[in-house]
């Protein structure tokens, strides 16, 4: 794993400039974070993407090759919109970490707890206050707990989007999901 204190030294912007609007933007400063991007030529912001170490990339890449079951099994219940037509990501890099699955309509970030993380608490929730900076909320779960019980976990999840819905209220991309599937 790659030191926190690499943030800001090239690899990352620095926490504090992600609250700099670009000024092209026709949101700009609106989101939890920016960051520059290149496209075909172009330049702009890309809204709510977030900052990640490029280098994590073949890492989460190798991670998702090769899941511990646990989160294999709670994987199968997470993928694909199963619930409620959000969209998770697993093994996704942010700032100098890598979180086992990530819904970014929701801003939420799911952590599997257990032998993959060495056990250690205090590391674990210094990467989750960093992590949380940005505006991700956390849902954690034992090892153990995944493995046995995956459809709680899926049950879980889903009052959590369910209860950050009735605050936040329905995300666009996700009304469009329901209304395409006649669901909304």
């Amino acid at each position: 794993m790659i030191s926190p204190a690499v943030i800001g030294t090239g690899c990352l912007p620095s926490l504090e400039s992600l609250s700099r609007p670009c000024g092209r933007c026709p949101q700009a400063g609106v989101g939890r974070s920016w960051m520059p991007f290149r496209r075909r030529g172009k330049t702009g912001c890309k809204m709510n993407s977030l900052p990640f170490n490029r280098y994590l990339l073949q890492k989460a890449a190798e991670n998702r090759k090769n899941m511990p079951p646990a989160e294999l099994r709670v994987w199968q219940r997470l993928r694909r919109q199963q619930l409620m037509q959000y969209d998770f990501d697993r093994q996704k890099p942010i700032l100098n970490y890598i979180v086992d699955f990530y819904c970014k309509e929701a801003g939420l970030a799911i952590e599997i707890d257990g032998n993959t993380h060495n056990d250690d608490a205090e590391p674990a929730q210094n990467r989750q206050k960093q992590i949380e900076q940005l505006g991700i909320w956390f849902l954690r779960f034992s090892n153990l707990a995944a493995y046995r019980f995956p459809d709680q976990i899926a049950q879980s999840v889903l009052l959590a989007l369910q209860n950050w819905e009735e605050k936040n209220g329905i995300p666009d991309v996700i009304k469009q999901r329901r209304v395409r599937l006649g669901i909304l």
